[in-house]
């Protein structure tokens, strides 16, 4: 089906807006009683159904960046998302399309490995278990959730992209309460309760069994070992008698992948990713100083196994994070350290022209940071600078880098503020690029600066816009002066899907090639977001235009693998009787770039050689989904028992990935995303 016969789908989902926008208010139910906690670590207010209807913005003139924050209860209310928070991230602004079987954020145009994720300052190097069909952390134990596309504070480092952070909640101080969810991908199971007058537990375990579910929605790639995940979460709580807090942290995630593909199904992949993180955090709270210390290990293993190379990446990553924050007569200043190190080892063993190469290296890096920023609000408060500046030491690269940064807002009217910010970030060499033997790489920079507004109309109504730009300077990029046999094999990759894989596992196993600090990058483009949250439902229409080239040396411009010029989302949800829920989400997003097969030729062993045009002067058709969802909730006295359907590609659009051409270039097979993929399941929330 091409886009042109999906057009209704667009006027049904903005249908659905106006009908959510138009639905009559009822009052809300009163919120049940919770213990009292402090600021982040407070537990969300709840209705009696465990669920708050809101989506909450920064205000204004919040002294961050463009940041988009949305409350993991609404979220989970989102169609195609399947009860997951994180997978939501997918229908805010400035966030590319992920290529089905992938899992990363991307995020204005720049690379998944470019974008951090932190859980609780912890750093997370994986976002969602593969194929994006859930995230590593469950939605019901977090307490917030935000996204900066561009332009975050100086307190973080080591990207060149975005950033998105996450915050668990503290477990309950008043009694026990036991939770499950049952779904056609995953069973989890939580907890959270008092440990004494003073402390609290806070625990949750999941286990999917998309393996079992997966082959029989179709497709057309033999599953040898279908998606198959597992994760855990364990947080302890202990408030001191000076006021202050101990947080004990831990959570890991192990994924497993497998398929045939091609052709002839002649073809092998196989890839396993683990990883854990274990963290204690102290934070002190006074008057007016804030005190605040995270040391943190680690472990992570990756396996990968094609039909011509295994990889094998181990490492042990272990940090700290320092704040201090003293409040001053109009504004705030701020101060941290930011460590973080550790031991790997890289193993390939390829086969490439009949023959075996094997390569192993192993090393150790630390890179440490000092910061400081502040804050001072003028104007009565309408106006706020944060000025910061962070200076760090990398490794790997042996080199100082130092990074000014800048954020201003205003509030010009009681519902319209404005938003500025301009900044540079660097990044280092990533750990597993040192196996292709670049041991000399150095770290790579963007200059980023983006304006934007946000009005609220009122009536539960907002809108809000933004603009960006981003250059991007001394990227590790292929060296095309390489002998590399395996640069010369991807280059072939640029016609399928490959190509954009490697920006995917690059941070696990390196780009497979010969790097240099040669490439240069840009990426502009515009957001814009109209949102309604009402007692009655929440929609919203999010729009991204975006534009990304790279250039390698003095060679043309190029369009970037994973450039998406326009992604749209239109959704939204309506509450029907008090206990029904039901909603829809659209989305298209242009169809990645890729280089064009023009011909081929017989070489002079008689064999055949393909013949390309520009390079990424193509691209594959674009991306159009439907998803549906409808909840129904039966409240009682002792809890709430939800049951949902939640059918991602309701349309059973054949969405395309990539292109597998035979080996003589005569033809190809295009391999194609998520089926039809109903989610049917069921949760227990006790009150």
């Amino acid at each position: 089906m091409g886009v042109g016969g999906t057009r209704w789908m667009a006027p049904v989902a903005v249908a659905l807006l106006l009908a959510v926008r138009a639905a009559p208010a009822a009052a809300e139910p009163e919120p049940a009683d919770q213990p009292a906690a402090a600021d982040d670590d407070a537990e969300p207010v709840t209705d009696s159904a465990g669920e708050v209807i809101v989506v909450s913005g920064k205000a204004p003139n919040t002294t961050e960046a463009v940041t988009y924050e949305m409350t993991p209860d609404v979220i989970r209310r989102v169609p195609g998302s399947g009860n997951d928070a994180l997978k939501s991230l997918q229908t805010i602004p400035g966030v590319g399309r992920v290529p089905y079987g992938m899992g990363g954020l991307i995020l204005r145009g720049t690379s998944p490995r470019d974008s951090n994720v932190y859980l609780d300052g912890i750093e997370v190097p994986l976002l969602y278990h593969f194929g994006g069909l859930a995230s590593f952390y469950p939605s019901a134990l977090l307490s917030s959730l935000e996204l900066t596309p561009g332009g975050y504070s100086v307190e973080y480092g080591r990207g060149q992209g975005g950033l998105a952070t996450l915050t668990s909640r503290a477990g309950r101080r008043d009694h026990w309460r036991v939770a499950s969810e049952v779904s056609m991908i995953d069973a989890s199971l939580r907890a959270d309760g008092p440990a004494g007058a003073r402390s609290g537990w806070s625990m949750a375990l999941r286990r999917s069994y998309v393996d079992a579910v997966l082959p029989l929605l179709g497709g057309d790639q033999e599953m040898t070992n279908a998606p198959r995940y597992w994760d855990g979460q364990l947080r302890y709580d202990v408030d001191l008698w000076s006021g202050g807090r101990i947080t004990a942290l831990m959570f890991g995630s192990d994924d497993q992948i497998g398929l045939r593909y091609g052709v002839d199904q002649d073809k092998l992949f196989r890839f396993r990713t683990r990883f854990a993180r274990l963290g204690l955090r102290f934070r002190q709270r006074g008057r007016d100083t804030t005190v605040e210390l995270l040391p943190w290990i680690g472990t992570e293993r990756y396996n990968l196994v094609s039909t011509f190379q295994s990889m094998t990446s181990s490492n042990t990553p272990v940090g700290a994070r320092g704040r201090i924050t003293h409040r001053l007569h109009g504004g705030q200043v701020s101060a941290g350290v930011d460590l973080s190190g550790g031991d790997f080892s890289v193993a390939s063993l390829t086969i490439s022209d009949d023959t075996m190469t094997e390569i192993q290296r192993a090393s150790r890096f630390a890179d440490g940071a000092l910061w400081t920023e502040g804050v001072w609000r003028l104007a009565g408060g309408r106006v706020s600078i944060e000025p910061g500046v962070r200076a760090e030491h990398y490794g790997l690269a042996d080199a100082w880098i130092f990074d000014p940064r800048l954020v201003m807002n205003e509030q010009v009217a009681p519902r319209v503020g404005l938003r500025q910010s301009v900044g540079v970030f660097h990044q280092g060499p990533g750990v597993a690029d040192s196996l292709w033997g670049n041991d000399d790489l150095g770290p790579s920079y963007s200059i980023q600066s983006s304006a934007g507004a946000t009005v609220d109309i009122g009536g539960g109504v907002s809108l809000a816009a933004a603009g960006f730009f981003s250059s991007l300077h001394d990227l590790a990029v292929d060296d095309p002066n390489a002998d590399d046999a395996m640069l010369n094999n991807l280059d072939t990759y640029k016609i399928g899907a490959i190509a954009s894989s490697r920006e995917f596992i690059a941070a696990q196993f390196g780009t497979f090639s010969k790097l240099a600090n040669i490439g240069r990058g840009r990426s502009y483009g515009a957001e814009l977001l109209a949102r309604y949250v009402g007692a009655r439902g929440f929609a919203w229409v999010a729009y991204t235009y975006s534009r990304s080239r790279r250039r390698i040396g003095d060679m043309p411009w190029e369009r970037w693998v994973l450039n998406q010029p326009h992604v749209l989302t239109v959704l939204g949800s309506v509450v029907v009787g008090g206990t029904w829920h039901l909603g829809a989400r659209f989305r298209y997003a242009s169809g990645n770039p890729i280089t064009p097969l023009i011909g081929r030729t017989l070489d002079a062993n008689d064999e055949w050689q393909p013949i390309f045009g520009a390079p990424f002067s193509d691209r594959l058709p674009g991306f159009v989904q439907l998803d549906l969802r409808v909840d129904r909730d039966w409240i009682r006295r002792w809890g709430t028992i939800t049951v949902f359907l939640d059918v991602q590609n309701a349309t059973r659009r054949d969405n395309v990935e990539g292109r597998v051409y035979e080996d003589d270039y005569s033809g190809f097979e295009s391999t194609k995303g998520l089926p039809l993929f109903p989610s049917f399941g069921l949760s227990y929330t006790p009150r």
